[in-house]
């Protein structure tokens, strides 16, 4: 009986923290929208800013800590209801986080569902240039330390 009595508690407890920790992100796919367009532009800006390394592994996310996150913002161009460009505006963050130079313009490229985690890729050099994680678009990159790595992941604003 208390064996018992012990395995309710034990599964009622973990039930009631494990609630606790979900959060819904509220991300849903746009083509099931009846005011979806194939042809648009889409602005995606800074939700996260998770900083990796051997202790924290999960990532702290340190966007708040800067308010130079703020003016970053990055474009998908679909065309027939496939992205088609994209275009990254660094604005005032100090440094480049994707080993490549940031091109004024919009760049070509394409969706990659070949690979996981699904990657939005370069069409002139298939250079991966985003991840999509869960339904969030992540771009990862370090800078001088070899120990930390970052994480950039958007939140969409459909104009």
């Amino acid at each position: 009986m208390r064996k018992t009595l012990r395995t309710i508690l034990g599964i009622l407890s973990a039930t009631v923290l494990l609630s606790g920790c979900v959060k819904e992100l509220n991300l849903h796919d746009t083509t099931a929208d009846p005011n979806y367009e194939p042809n648009k532009v889409s602005t995606y800006y800074l939700w996260r800013v998770m900083q990796i390394d051997d202790v924290n592994v999960n990532g702290i996310d340190i966007r708040p800590h800067f308010d130079w996150f703020d003016t970053f913002s990055l474009e998908l161009r679909r065309k027939d209801g496939k992205i088609s460009g994209i275009k990254m505006v660094n604005g005032d963050i100090p440094h480049n986080a994707y080993g490549f130079d940031l091109p004024t313009s919009e760049v070509e490229c394409y969706f990659d569902n070949s690979v996981q985690p699904n990657a939005i890729r370069r069409k002139s050099d298939d250079q991966i240039i985003a991840v999509f994680r869960k339904g969030v678009i992540c771009m990862e990159f370090g800078l001088d330390c070899k120990t930390v790595s970052y994480r950039y992941m958007f939140s969409g604003k459909n104009d």
